[in-house]
């Protein structure tokens, strides 16, 4: 019988060369903008808070309110349950979420360990019953799923 060696291959270190131009540049440009779209409208909301209470919102853009009120944080309780808001959102994440959490577990498990995990008919149905858009690679991957299998 002939013996066999097994070689363990070699590491070796290549260079990696970053390509022509600047892409750290643009990386920069591109988080500056994206955090300009997504830290605009924060400003308009805090801009609008500190407006005068109970009064219409201003015609055209104005987005320093000449009296600012400051005084409309303190206010806030007068208007708004804060305190049944957080209670509601207390309650929703103390049993919404670890009940969510329990059942898409016990579901995932009951479809990787059911009789046949690949391609079951629970799988078809669940890709089934919620169709993706019919755009894109996303929507022709789970239709080629619905379709192969018995």
């Amino acid at each position: 019988m002939p013996r066999l060696s097994v070689r363990s291959p070699t590491l070796t270190r290549q260079r990696c060369t970053p390509p022509p131009g600047r892409p750290g540049l643009w990386r920069n440009v591109g988080a500056v903008a994206l955090s300009a779209v997504f830290l605009g409208p924060l400003a308009v909301m805090v801009l609008g808070s500190l407006q005068r209470p109970l009064q219409p919102p201003p015609d055209g853009l104005d987005l320093w309110p000449d009296p600012v009120e400051w005084s409309n944080y303190s206010a806030v309780p007068r208007f708004m349950p804060l305190a049944r808001l957080l209670l509601n959102s207390l309650l929703l994440v103390a049993v919404a979420v670890p009940l969510t959490v329990v059942v898409t577990s016990m579901a995932g498990l009951a479809n990787r360990h059911g009789p046949r995990p690949a391609g079951s008919s629970a799988s078809r149905c669940s890709c089934c019953w919620c169709p993706p858009p019919r755009s894109g690679a996303a929507g022709r991957v789970p239709r080629r799923i619905c379709r192969s299998g018995s």
